[in-house]
């Protein structure tokens, strides 16, 4: 007996449990919501707190760099706690994680905010 393989349609979709479509419809808002963010980042870091331009690539490197290499941690953190948790608390960092580095006045606290910006970028 052959495996049956899902078409996509909307039958399908209508067939998964609620948390499973509910978790489809947000993953691409949040994903166009945290690139979409990156210009007016950069606008923050250069204008308001006067960084180079090679300390603005920075800082927006280790951001994204961040939230594509904690891939592990955060899969981690839900097998160990399960999703439910581990979504929940990653919605709430999310919020403080994307609040910090628009009240960070130096490169210190802007380097260290985005890091656990790019951590919720997984965890949530």
């Amino acid at each position: 007996m052959r495996p049956r393989t899902s078409s996509g349609s909307p039958a399908d979709i209508r067939a998964l449990p609620p948390f499973v479509r509910l978790l489809d419809a947000t993953q691409p808002a949040f994903h166009i919501g945290f690139f979409a963010v990156l210009p007016y980042l950069a606008e923050h870091l250069g204008g308001a707190l006067g960084m180079g331009g090679w300390l603005v690539g920075l800082v927006l490197g280790l951001r994204t760099c961040s939230q594509q290499g904690l891939f592990v941690a955060g899969g981690a953190l839900t097998d160990r706690y399960g999703p439910r948790p581990v979504v929940l608390a990653g919605c709430v960092l999310r919020i403080a994680g994307l609040l910090w580095p628009g009240y960070a006045q130096g490169t210190a606290s802007v380097i260290a905010a985005v890091p656990c910006v790019g951590f919720v970028g997984r965890a949530g």
